[in-house]
């Protein structure tokens, strides 16, 4: 019996293409070499060789060309940077040469001048006197007027002392050995006080019998406005003193101060204690208003 001639089984899934492993391409070329004689062996391998020697020599001749281009870069930076520095030294050099060019047309234009300062200074110093007066006296109307500019428009300030009390707001006298008040505003500025007016006002019940008070004057009562309008009934009684001269400024050899006419409480009064207010102002200054506390 005979060898069966072809494959045992046969049917459609044997009918399809012949599956062969994958290979890479130098497993291709080596079977594609592996075919042939020895005499195409040999051209083939000496092709190879020569593509071989090629591509290398090529690969080589790009790595010169490439670290040749980085050295070439590179002295181009440096050069740009030796061009930056030389034009900035030769800007240095040109703006040096121009200011001693100056100083140069200055020094050369000096002696053109010499004949006029000289006239100018024998001028100077034949008419030196009368210059100096008219100078001095310049000066002296400028200094007048500087000052009477400054006093016109300072504005005067002072302190208020009741029995070398200094007074501030809400001071508490105590007035149980003696009910004199001893006023006296001191001028705390450098400049004169001018119509100096102090007033002092108490609650209503403080009536002008309950007080010694020789060269002040009785002024109207006050009333404290309430939503805008003036209530009819008085909240307090008024006294007012006035200057009959200047108050001098706070100025070496001049004490600036000045005695205003004392109060006295009388004894008919019989509250322990009276709430009452001073205010203090003149010509060209702010008003200073002092609530103060006396105690009986």
């Amino acid at each position: 019996m005979g060898s069966p001639q072809g494959p045992i089984f046969r049917g459609p899934e044997f009918d399809k293409r012949e599956i062969r492993p994958h290979r890479n391409w130098l497993e291709k070329v080596g079977g594609f070499i592996a075919a042939r004689t020895a005499q195409e062996k040999g051209a083939l391998i000496t092709v190879f060789g020569s593509f071989s020697l090629a591509l290398l020599l090529s690969l080589t001749q790009c790595s010169h060309v490439s670290t040749e281009n980085a050295v070439l870069k590179h002295d181009t930076q440096n050069m740009a940077a030796k061009i930056r520095e030389q034009d900035t030294t030769i800007l240095t050099l040109a703006t040096e040469k121009a200011s001693l060019a100056n100083q140069a047309a200055v020094a050369a234009s000096i002696p053109l001048h010499v004949p006029s300062i000289i006239s100018n200074l024998d001028n100077i110093l034949a008419t030196e006197p009368t210059n100096r007066q008219q100078l001095l006296s310049l000066l002296y109307s400028v200094e007048a007027l500087t000052n009477a500019l400054a006093e016109a428009t300072a504005r005067p300030t002072f302190d208020l002392f009741i029995n070398d009390i200094k007074i501030t707001n809400d001071t508490v006298l105590d007035l149980n050995k003696s009910r004199i008040l001893y006023i006296r505003v001191v001028n705390t500025s450098l400049v004169s006080i001018e119509q100096l007016t102090v007033r002092f006002y108490a609650a209503i019940d403080m009536q002008p019998t309950n007080l010694i008070a020789d060269g002040w004057a009785l002024g109207p009562q006050m009333s404290q406005v309430i939503d805008g309008h003036w209530p009819d009934t008085p909240m307090a009684n008024v006294w007012i003193w006035r200057a009959d001269s200047l108050v001098s400024p706070n100025a070496p050899n001049y004490n600036g101060a000045y005695n205003v006419n004392s109060l006295k409480i009388s004894t008919n009064y019989h509250s322990p204690v009276l709430e009452a207010g001073i205010l203090v102002y003149a010509a060209r200054s702010m008003g200073v208003n002092h609530k103060v506390t006396l105690r009986f």
